[in-house]
């Protein structure tokens, strides 16, 4: 369990983030990234001696793609399903690729995610 700023219940030294933490929506990897960004400008704001704020839960989207050019997306507020859903889930997808490979590379691979379904 943790407190409104991530920190072990108990302990104002220990930060707990991710799957650890006992937050709403976790086990989600948009929400250990949320945790995780959390706690690192709340160390940042200790260290320039500016009040820490707490915690707000960041509600996650779901993609989930369901045949070709077809996909249903959840947030908190909206419900697509469609071609709609399916491109946000295709940019959804080049942001990730773009974070682990060289530009280049990620819009190859990128391109490549269309044929992947094909069997």
């Amino acid at each position: 369990k943790v407190n409104e700023y991530m920190q072990a219940a108990g302990h104002n030294d220990i930060y707990v983030i991710g799957d650890n933490a006992f937050t709403p929506f976790s086990g989600m990897a948009q929400t250990a990234l949320h945790d995780a960004k959390f706690v690192a400008r709340n160390l940042l704001r200790q260290r320039h001696g500016k009040d820490t704020v707490t915690y707000r839960t960041l509600h996650p989207t779901y993609v989930v793609p369901v045949g070709d050019k077809w996909a249903v997306l959840q947030n908190d507020k909206h419900q697509w399903s469609g071609t709609r859903a399916w491109l946000f889930r295709r940019r959804a997808d080049l942001w990730i690729f773009e974070n682990f490979e060289p530009y280049k590379k990620a819009i190859k691979t990128w391109r490549k995610g269309n044929r992947l379904a094909d069997f």
